[in-house]
């Protein structure tokens, strides 16, 4: 998941950090962070709106160094 290169993720639990959250003194009631999914899931993404490809459904996600080297 993109998500551990916010440094807010633990890799053990794959979810959001608490203990990182409160080092960096970010306050969670102020924060809206984005629901940490799998770079590659069929259902988290959704599908494209429109044009010919509308309804094609988005499986994955890349990015920074990851996809570079696709």
């Amino acid at each position: 998941s993109n998500a551990s290169r916010t440094m807010f993720m633990d890799i053990k639990t794959l979810d959001y950090s608490e203990e990182l959250l409160d080092f960096f003194r970010l306050d969670t009631s102020k924060l809206k962070l984005p629901k940490i999914v799998k770079s590659a899931d069929s259902k988290a993404y959704g599908s494209l709106a429109s044009t010919v490809l509308s309804g094609l459904v988005i499986t994955g996600c890349l990015g920074d160094q990851s996809a570079a080297l696709v």
